[in-house]
């Protein structure tokens, strides 16, 4: 009986977003400097639309520390995609479904892959048994890559989940287009380059760095989540454990703002004098629900600019509530 391949689901949703109007322009340019350069999304959330505003939507560059967000994707796709395929793997263990897994999905990665690493899922590092519940020592890294944006546990998951997995996992799951190379690409581990763990992936030709994201990729994977369906809604949950309580502008300032939001995030900040500031969250407060990506700034104070975009998601969630409120009058009538 020939096991299913590595790779299952994928997105479903698509996102129109429209312009900024000039007036918010102006209010954002204000709130921070660059912002013509930014990579920017603001979704709303609905049960059936998401009404969206952007700015250089599908743009791809370095965004620091907020790609790691993938690994953990990748990490669930993994752990989802073992458990629907258990009845097929039979009384093996670990090990020897991990010596089964390469023989048998190695072509299929290899085929949705365009640059490689050559590695494959430490599956044995990775679970604690054949129930597919990850390991504690890998949980632990996976809660410091998120939570505290740790370089050095972020690097031991990538190393043990492997490049070309969180690669076709993007891929296939529509956060990376192989056409126009754009959205979310994995090639750093965070790893210093001069430390002996050090093990960098396989970068894409023509793209100048290996922690590549889009304002268009991280919006869809929010969107996903924020509506339970990012693989599936076990991933989901699994996934915002994860990330609450993790380092976000958005949330420390949500928080202040809206003392009884719920905030999803992870930034991205590299220093010095090629510094940048990132991060994407997913913002739920009493008047609005909402994902929220800014990437490519410099390295500035990105706090009032989510104030600013805060107060266009509420206008949005107004907008929502009201056609949603015509639409349940009109079918009551009809």
């Amino acid at each position: 009986m020939a096991i299913p391949g590595p790779f299952s689901w994928t997105n479903t949703l698509t996102l129109t977003p429209t312009p900024f109007t000039s007036a918010q322009l102006t209010k954002l340019r204000g709130a921070v400097q660059g912002f013509d350069q930014m990579g920017v999304a603001l979704v709303d959330i609905g049960n059936t639309t998401n009404m969206a505003y952007a700015l250089n939507f599908t743009k791809t560059a370095f965004a620091a520390s907020l790609p790691k967000i993938v690994a953990m994707y990748a990490a669930f796709y993994l752990q989802d995609r073992l458990k629907a395929i258990k009845p097929f793997l039979g009384a093996a263990s670990l090990a020897q479904i991990e010596a089964k897994l390469r023989q048998e999905w190695g072509p299929a990665i290899k085929a949705t892959v365009p640059r490689r690493a050559g590695d494959f899922p430490d599956i044995t590092a990775i679970f604690a048994s054949t129930n597919f519940d990850f390991k504690a020592s890998f949980k632990k890294d996976l809660n410091g890559m998120m939570k505290k944006s740790d370089n050095w546990a972020a690097g031991s998951c990538i190393h043990r989940i492997g490049y070309d997995y969180i690669n076709g996992a993007l891929i296939h799951g529509g956060f990376y287009s192989t056409t126009d190379k754009s959205g979310f690409w994995l090639a750093g581990d965070y790893i210093p380059d001069d430390h002996k763990s050090n093990r960098e992936g396989a970068r894409i030709p023509g793209m100048g760095t290996s922690q590549a994201a889009s304002a268009k990729a991280a919006a869809l994977l929010l969107v996903n989540l924020a509506r339970d369906e990012l693989i599936s809604a076990e991933a989901s949950q699994g996934m915002k454990d994860v990330m609450s309580e993790a380092y976000s502008w958005v949330r420390y300032q949500m928080e202040r703002t809206h003392p009884e939001a719920t905030v999803y995030g992870k930034l991205g900040l590299m220093k010095g004098k090629h510094g940048s500031t990132h991060d994407c969250a997913i913002v739920k407060h009493n008047n609005a629900h909402y994902v929220v990506i800014a990437l490519f700034g410099g390295y500035i104070d990105l706090e009032p600019l989510f104030i600013e975009l805060d107060i266009i998601a509420q206008q949005l969630f107004s907008v929502r509530k009201i056609l949603e409120l015509g639409l349940s009058l009109f079918s009551v009538r009809g």
